[in-house]
């Protein structure tokens, strides 16, 4: 598989916070931007590709589910001080402009959060979609952590 990219968009603050975000989510509650998120990844295919997962490849019930699998997780890493933040990453990982098999792009999800634990972040309530709409197969991946990603990472 071709180098593929890996586009970060994060949203951030402590539960019930603006999400710290540009474009159409500029404004929005965190809460908001979670479900606005998930509503998107759901219905952005056809037949399986509306499927939203769990980590491990289980299948959701829907948006709601995922929203509320992302939000609960977030409450559980924002600490009680005010320096125990929690943050939603929203995540899409696009393997450039090929089609890639579903399964493939399971493991990339699995690899990615992985990825990122190794790299020192809390990874929760990691959520994803996989979509085959436009020329390339990408997937949507969201969840809490104890900070936000940096570019390097």
């Amino acid at each position: 598989m071709p180098k593929g990219q890996v586009v970060v968009q994060v949203g951030y603050g402590r539960h019930g916070g603006q999400a710290k975000t540009g474009g159409s989510t500029q404004g929005q509650t965190t809460a908001q931007f979670v479900a606005n998120k998930s509503q998107y990844a759901e219905g952005r295919g056809e037949g399986e590709h509306n499927t939203l997962y769990l980590e491990g490849g289980e299948a959701l019930e829907g948006w709601r589910e995922a929203s509320d699998t992302v939000m609960e997780a977030a409450d559980r890493v924002q600490g009680e001080s005010e320096r125990e933040r929690a943050y939603v990453v929203d995540v899409m990982i696009s393997s450039g402009d090929e089609r890639i098999d579903h399964e493939d792009m399971h493991a990339v999800a699995a690899s990615y959060a992985e990825g990122m634990r190794e790299r020192g972040y809390q990874v929760e309530g990691f959520s994803y979609t996989i979509h085959d709409n436009g020329d390339h197969t990408h997937l949507h991946a969201m969840y809490a952590s104890d900070k936000t990603p940096q570019k390097a990472d």
